[in-house]
């Protein structure tokens, strides 16, 4: 039936049930904010366990102590050591240059002076190392000496028990089967700037 003029139409009753609730939106700006800094730490913990002295800090340092000479004191000629490499004792009045040796190496008194000095020092056996594993090693120890320089990587003709890998500072040494990268940052990590003749967190 048509609608007088003049007359509207009846408003029409609202529809019964639940309306759909409206989404609410994310602020983009927080958003991207905390995409950001997950991003940042991801990238962050990726470089510390993958490169700058990436070690974790629950890694145990391979190898000990092993007893420190009574004398450390400056000597002309050879020294008898108790250890192969050495680790404390009597050695010469000048140290040997931090960095890697590719031949010949430095002395043993030489380099037990850069241990008194805090240093560590890598040495392998050329007979049981192949040139592969000499290549790791010297990208390690590239690496390592980026955050701090007291490190020595040499060529040994022999290593106690007959191990082909052998890690020492001064009064501690590990002796390494194969090349094992989180035991040389843990066992750098634990021993480096510990000598006798610098104060405790130096080394030079």
């Amino acid at each position: 039936m048509a609608t007088r003029p003049g007359t509207s139409k009846k408003p029409q009753p609202a529809a019964r049930g639940r309306q759909a609730p409206q989404k609410r939106s994310v602020p983009l700006v927080p958003a991207l904010l905390g995409a950001v800094v997950l991003l940042a730490v991801l990238g962050g913990a990726w470089y510390f366990f993958n490169r700058g002295g990436g070690v974790p800090a629950a890694a145990v340092a391979p190898g000990g102590p092993v007893p420190t000479a009574t004398s450390r004191q400056h000597v002309e000629g050879g020294v008898q050591y108790s250890t192969n490499p050495p680790t404390s004792g009597d050695h010469s009045g000048s140290t040997a240059t931090w960095g890697i040796y590719n031949s010949t190496p430095p002395s043993d008194e030489r380099l037990v002076h850069n241990l008194e000095h805090g240093g560590v020092i890598i040495s392998y056996n050329p007979a049981k190392v192949d040139e592969a594993t000499v290549e790791k090693l010297k990208e390690l120890t590239r690496d390592i000496r980026r955050e701090r320089v007291c490190l020595i990587l040499t060529p040994r003709e022999s290593i106690q028990d007959d191990k082909p890998i052998a890690l020492t500072a001064w009064g501690a040494m590990a002796l390494l089967d194969n090349y094992d990268e989180a035991a040389i940052r843990a066992f750098w990590r634990d021993h480096v700037a510990r000598g006798p003749e610098f104060p405790q967190g130096q080394c030079g």
